[in-house]
């Protein structure tokens, strides 16, 4: 990266500006270290999170109901969280 002036001079026969300086300023090496310090911690917390098991099996129940109001329930299977609370154990989703 060039600025206008920087072209200008180099144009002008000066010498031109090494690339590492345009690299290597302080904010783009503060950016490095932020973001090298965000993957850190995120592979801290990757490394040290407990085991979480998730199983999914099929359901006894028929695969789907056919409701009063003509729609359908689909319940064809049954998922859980191994090492999660009871409280947050429930979770319902829907394909629509």
């Amino acid at each position: 990266y060039a600025t206008l002036e920087q072209c200008e001079a180099e144009a002008a026969g000066a010498p031109a500006t090494p690339a590492w300086k345009a690299l290597l300023r302080p904010r783009t090496l503060i950016y490095t270290g932020v973001w090298a310090s965000i993957g850190a911690a995120m592979l801290f917390a990757l490394g040290t999170r407990t085991h979480t098991d998730l199983t999914v099996s099929p359901d006894r129940n028929p695969p789907y109901m056919l409701m009063k109001d003509g729609a359908v329930r689909n319940s064809a299977f049954q998922a859980g969280v191994a090492g999660a609370p009871a409280a947050s154990a429930s979770h319902c989703s829907s394909v629509a």
